[in-house]
């Protein structure tokens, strides 16, 4: 795996008793997707052992929030990989085109788990 500081997160975690879901929340502030065709990602990423993540856009709304997961699952492992995943903005319900925040929300898995994530970029188009 990765070797130094310059990683953007570097993670280990053990879990105790199950649990739903693990969330890492990334602020992007109010992006504004109006003219926008694709939000998407791109991460390097490995891991001591086979593991996956996924990512998440979560936009505020009048009731509270709503969440458009990406497509993809990241699988990282012993070897560095790099993963591009997007979502097709057109005509979709859970993407307001305007919000006043927004967050990159990162999944992990539900088990005790390492993960290096070496480097991280949004990109609308």
């Amino acid at each position: 795996c990765a070797a130094g500081g310059s990683n953007v997160l570097s993670i280990e975690y053990s879990v105790e008793r199950p649990v739903k879901w693990l969330g890492l929340h990334l602020p992007l502030g109010g992006i504004d997707l109006y003219d926008a065709t694709v939000f998407g990602v791109v991460c390097k990423s490995c891991a001591p052992e086979a593991t996956t993540f996924r990512f998440c856009l979560r936009s505020p709304t009048a009731s509270g929030f709503v969440d458009a997961f990406l497509p993809k699952h990241v699988v990282a492992y012993a070897q560095t990989s790099t993963h591009v995943d997007l979502l097709k903005l057109d005509d979709r319900e859970d993407v307001p085109e305007q919000a006043a925040w927004r967050d990159l929300i990162v999944f992990f898995p539900t088990q005790s788990a390492a993960i290096d994530l070496i480097d991280l970029r949004v990109f609308v188009v």
